[in-house]
């Protein structure tokens, strides 16, 4: 059992990195030595791992056939697993990887209502064990099922849970990649471009990882934006921020200068309007005490002309009233 165990890890190593043929002939190696044991009269316990050995056996071959194309041959072990796991309710893990794959199966043929129901069945248990390579890929395909079918606003929301994934356990597959250019296009596409920014550096520090955990993979990944581009495209969105954050310091400063003027202007005028009602207030005392000295002066002076002093003053008053109140200005008013 611990040998078969290494080489289903060895297998495993392989696979990871790419050479899934090599990988696929010890996951074969695996299965074959397994699966006998499911039925032998051993204890049960054995019989349990043997049979878990088995089912994660055909579920790596699933992956290597598929990476290489060979759909049928991945679709029929599909088959083999699910029907093998009818029968038992011991191994919720493993149905639940069988299910993964048949909904990135039905993906490919376009099936994409029974992509997100397979996949949505998989989940809780990739979920449980914190199984987050396979819990990124659900989501990957959940989110381009939605995409596929139209409905952005239900997809983008899958494809930021992987992107969570990926920034707190710093991992990331090479079949992970396009979730990014999905990304990148989308908020291309609705002109946010702080966020196209953020996750076209995403992409370049996944490729990071790509180049360093997939060497022999990363040559022959296709890649829609190669490293050169995602760099061009990077300078481009950061220094249109850069213009645009310019713009605003600028349009900042033009609006402080345009309050300080007001606020000047506003002081001045209340300046000009204190001196003003100073200077009216001054002219008006003087007016009155020029016509005291008036009244006083013609109270002194001697009555030649014989009228009264009490009528000399009445007339005095309303004269002194009839320059305040510019009577004078009345139109067809006489000397008389």
């Amino acid at each position: 059992f611990l040998r078969y165990r290494i080489i289903y890890h060895l297998g495993v190593v392989k696979s990871y990195v790419g050479y899934y043929d090599d990988a696929l002939k010890l996951f074969k190696e695996c299965s074959t030595h397994f699966e006998p044991l499911t039925r032998a009269n051993i204890h049960p316990n054995l019989i349990f791992n043997n049979k878990k050995g088995y089912l994660n056996s055909l579920h790596q071959q699933i992956i290597c056939y598929r990476q290489l194309g060979k759909y049928s041959k991945s679709d029929s072990l599909i088959q083999l697993g699910l029907s093998y796991l009818q029968s038992s309710r011991e191994y919720d893990l493993e149905k639940s990887y069988f299910l993964k794959c048949l909904g990135i199966s039905y993906f490919r043929k376009q099936e994409y209502q029974k992509t997100i129901q397979n996949l949505n069945l998989a989940l809780p248990e990739l979920k449980k064990i914190n199984d987050f390579t396979w819990t990124s890929v659900s989501y990957y395909y959940l989110g381009k099922s939605y995409e596929k079918m139209g409905k952005e606003d239900l997809a983008v929301p899958y494809f930021i849970k992987v992107d969570s994934i990926f920034q707190k356990e710093k991992f990331i597959i090479p079949e992970l990649r396009g979730n990014y250019e999905c990304l990148i296009n989308y908020y291309h596409q609705i002109k946010n471009p702080e966020k196209e920014l953020y996750y076209t550096k995403q992409l370049l520090n996944a490729d990071n990882i790509i180049n360093r955990d997939y060497q022999y993979l990363s040559n022959k990944i296709h890649k829609e934006y190669d490293t050169k581009s995602l760099l061009d495209r990077q300078n481009q969105l950061e220094n249109k921020n850069s213009i645009g954050l310019l713009f605003l310091i600028i349009a900042f400063f033009i609006i402080l200068m345009l309050i300080i003027l007001v606020i000047h202007r506003k002081r001045k005028e209340k300046a000009i309007l204190n001196k003003y009602l100073e200077l009216e207030t001054r002219i008006i005392s003087q007016e009155k005490s020029q016509g005291k000295e008036v009244l006083s002066s013609y109270s002194i002076k001697e009555n030649k002309i014989d009228i009264p002093e009490v009528t000399i003053n009445d007339i005095m008053k309303k004269l002194n009233n009839f320059e305040q109140k510019t009577g004078f200005l009345k139109k067809g008013l006489t000397q008389q």
